[in-house]
Order: C-alpha cells, then structure tokens, then sequence
C-alpha cells in the first residue's frame, strides 16, 4: 500500500519546485534569445553574401551530434 504524503513533504516538494523552475526557465529564455540573436546574424549574413562556413566547427559539431 502506497503512503500518502504528509503535510511536511509535500510542503518540502512543493517549495524545491517553486525554487528551481524559474532558474531553469529563465535559463532556457536566455538560450532561446542567444539562438535567436545568432540566427538573426546569420540571416542577414547570407542576405550580404559574407557568410562564411567554417567547416571545421561545422565537421565538429556534426560528429558530436552523431556521437
């Protein structure tokens, strides 16, 4: 038979969840606008005709993805 949760812990749960749910969406908010603003770059650079591919971050990053 499962125990409920006393009043303590739940308490406890709930308090860890309100704590660290900000921190990580504000953490994923700041990813998102850093990709954003990093795209934002690269669009207008293809658009100028300077955009240039760097093939050895590129070969990295296609084998880190693949690994």
């Amino acid at each position: 038979m499962i125990k409920p949760m006393t009043s303590g812990v739940a308490s406890q749960l709930y308090q860890a969840q309100r704590e660290f749910a900000p921190k990580e969406l504000q953490k994923s908010e700041t990813t998102d606008t850093q990709k954003n603003s990093r795209l934002q770059d690269i669009k207008e650079s293809v658009k100028d005709g300077t955009y240039k591919v760097d093939i050895d971050k590129t070969a990295k990053a296609m084998l880190d993805y693949i690994a």
